[in-house]
């Protein structure tokens, strides 16, 4: 099972509509899920919009030819060993490492009393060899999935 698939299957139905990619604590991708079904993706020198057609294996190749053409990709090799980590807002935050995706989501619930509690769900996915680019492109083509389908 892909990726894209193991992801999609762990997140909840909330949409985040804007994620947020680290390198190494700098800011390396922002990508910004329109309500006309495309995902804005800007990096350090540029700004794309790849439009999701409803095929996610399309969409991620997109983004991973984005990824490579903008320069994060060679970024993303120059830095091997470490990991990529990732936030949106609310309550969301992932980490791509090597052999391993760890993503935590929180979600307030209402208790008997009728008090707001938070609840944290945290999740390890082993899809992964290495950390890539195309690793990258396809936690972006899960969230634009959830936000899109």
């Amino acid at each position: 099972m892909s990726l894209v698939d193991e992801l999609i299957k762990i997140l909840h139905d909330r949409k985040y509509s804007i994620l947020t990619f680290y390198l190494k604590d700098v800011l390396i991708v922002t990508v910004i899920f329109t309500e006309n079904k495309d995902a804005v993706i800007i990096t350090d020198n540029m700004c794309y919009k790849v439009p999701y057609n409803g095929d996610v294996n399309s969409f991620v190749s997109e983004v991973y030819n984005m990824l490579v053409y903008s320069g994060v990709d060679e970024l993303i090799r120059k830095s091997r060993g470490s990991s990529i980590e990732f936030n949106s807002e609310p309550y969301l935050y992932g980490e791509i490492a090597q052999n391993k995706l760890f993503i935590e989501q929180d979600e307030t619930d209402i208790d008997d009393m009728g008090e707001g509690i938070m609840i944290s769900k945290r999740y390890g996915i082993t899809a992964i060899s290495e950390v890539t680019s195309r690793a990258l492109a396809e936690v972006i083509g899960a969230f634009a999935y959830q936000n899109f389908s």
